[in-house]
């Protein structure tokens, strides 16, 4: 497999066998980042579905194991506009909702499991409330192999907008 299916795999596994809670929050982050990673490489052509469906057939079971400590990460979108927001916090958002999102596509075997426990799709009407203040996000900030379904990237405009006519903010 390649190694950005290695890398989920392996976070996976040591999520399912770290029960220290820090340690257990610290590899949901990184299990994030590598499936973020992970779903623009397939959509960019670098992995092929093949081993995609290898790692679903890998990783589904302890998916399900681990479904409380994404649970946690996931809350954390909310956690983000409510408590504490920083610059560059609408690129961290997006690549955190799209990490949601292509877990959904990753393993589909098990996505009703995590939609009904995670609940990516809750999220949504908070992003869509506060794209008018944070999003904006300009052509470059947005990488490439995002599929445009991840909407929340280019909000409040729509993925074939042309931002040079659209509202903008300062930088």
């Amino acid at each position: 497999m390649s190694e950005p299916v290695d890398r989920v795999l392996s976070l996976l596994q040591r999520l399912d066998a770290a029960r220290e809670p820090n340690e257990r929050a610290q590899l949901a982050e990184a299990l994030m980042a590598a499936v973020f990673a992970l779903g623009v490489a397939v959509h960019s052509g670098k992995v092929s579905w093949d081993e995609v469906r290898a790692l679903a057939a890998a990783g589904e079971p302890l998916l399900i194991r681990v479904t409380g400590a994404l649970e946690l990460v996931a809350g954390s979108i909310e956690d983000r506009f409510l408590l504490s927001w920083e610059p560059g916090g609408w690129e961290d958002l997006s690549r955190l909702r799209s990490a949601l999102e292509f877990l959904l596509e990753l393993f589909p075997g098990e996505a009703d499991w995590v939609r009904t426990h995670v609940r990516p799709n809750a999220y949504d009407d908070l992003i869509q409330l506060h794209s008018h203040d944070f999003g904006y996000l300009r052509p470059f900030e947005i990488p490439p192999g995002i599929p445009t379904s991840h909407w929340w990237w280019w909000a409040p405009l729509e993925p074939d907008e042309d931002r040079a006519s659209g509202p903008s903010r300062p930088r």
